[in-house]
């Protein structure tokens, strides 16, 4: 009776100290635009999810850094560069609001036209209530096209 006790009491310990080594996989960086070393915005991949890095340039004396993620479904990654495309070719002002997946929050396509060059700023809205929105810099057709690896 006691050497069941002892047993019943060790089993959960044996079963918790159990270790799982998790594979780690390097992604695969698509495009970055980093004037003199400093990364503004950068575009990964690591499987079937692209990951967009930006520092958020609302603070000029902070380097905080939010990012925003997406699988692949549906040929999204092509379907966001072609949004932002057509944005600049047709020199629009008005913003495109992207809902993100589940916990991303939302993006919003600020396009905007000075001195003759049309551009994109990407307003990054984190948490559901839309409040807090993060801004990347202004990317203007050759960004975006170095950005998502299309040149």
């Amino acid at each position: 009776m006691k050497k069941s006790i002892y047993l019943l009491l060790f089993l959960p310990l044996l079963s918790f100290g159990q270790i799982k080594v998790i594979e780690f996989s390097t992604a695969e960086t698509i495009g970055k635009i980093a004037p003199m070393g400093q990364t503004l915005v950068e575009c990964s991949k690591n499987g079937n999810t692209y990951t967009f890095v930006y520092k958020d340039v609302k603070y000029t004396s902070l380097n905080e850094y939010e990012f925003f993620s997406f699988n692949d479904i549906d040929n999204a990654y092509n379907s966001l560069f072609d949004t932002i495309m057509k944005g600049l070719k047709e020199k629009r002002r008005d913003n495109i609001i992207i809902e993100l997946p589940e916990g991303q929050g939302v993006l919003f396509l600020n396009f905007t036209k000075k001195f003759g060059v049309s551009s994109v700023q990407l307003a990054h809205a984190p948490y559901p209530d839309g409040d807090k929105l993060k801004y990347s810099t202004y990317l203007n057709t050759k960004k975006v096209k170095k950005l998502f690896g299309k040149n």
